[in-house]
């Protein structure tokens, strides 16, 4: 009885020592995820000449769409104070991808008044997101066209190099 006893501690400790056999250099604990720092950001679209205001799609606001948000969400816009052509918004919770972290975000508008032309009223052009003018563009000239963006930790934009 006495050697079982023996024997069984014998394995116990044997078996104990073996479990740090299995630990490994390095941390114990995961790396800590850092989520992208969120920024708000400034849009402006300039709707081409020629939408009169009486026109009843002029009337209707610019949506404009961007691939941080979800699908088939939109800002809309609001046109400025004293006739000018020009649309604006915010966007907030906007993740910080700049410097170039991944891909750009790709964004574009809708616009009543381009209703009727081959893109059906979406455009990416003559946007400008986070103080920059777009000018890099994705699938021009197809119903998938966008312009192309970072954004950086102060809330400008940036064309792709």
């Amino acid at each position: 009885m006495a050697l079982r006893a023996l024997a069984s501690v014998l394995a116990v400790a044997l078996l104990g020592a073996g479990c740090d056999a299995f630990h490994k250099e390095g941390p114990e604990d995961p790396t800590p995820i850092n989520p992208p720092t969120m920024v708000a950001v400034s849009i402006e679209y300039r709707q081409p000449v020629g939408c009169l205001e009486a026109a009843p799609r002029c009337a209707e606001a610019v949506v404009f769409y961007a691939t941080w948000l979800p699908a088939g969400v939109g800002i809309p816009l609001l046109k400025d104070e004293g006739g000018t052509p020009v649309w604006r918004g915010r966007a907030l919770g906007v993740p910080v991808n700049f410097p170039p972290r991944g891909e750009p975000y790709q964004v574009r508008v809708f616009d009543p008044h381009l209703r009727g032309d081959s893109l059906g009223g979406l455009s990416a052009n003559r946007i400008t997101v986070g103080s920059e003018l777009l000018t890099r563009l994705r699938d021009a000239g197809t119903t998938d066209e966008s312009a192309l963006v970072y954004i950086d930790e102060n809330g400008l934009g940036h064309n792709p190099f």
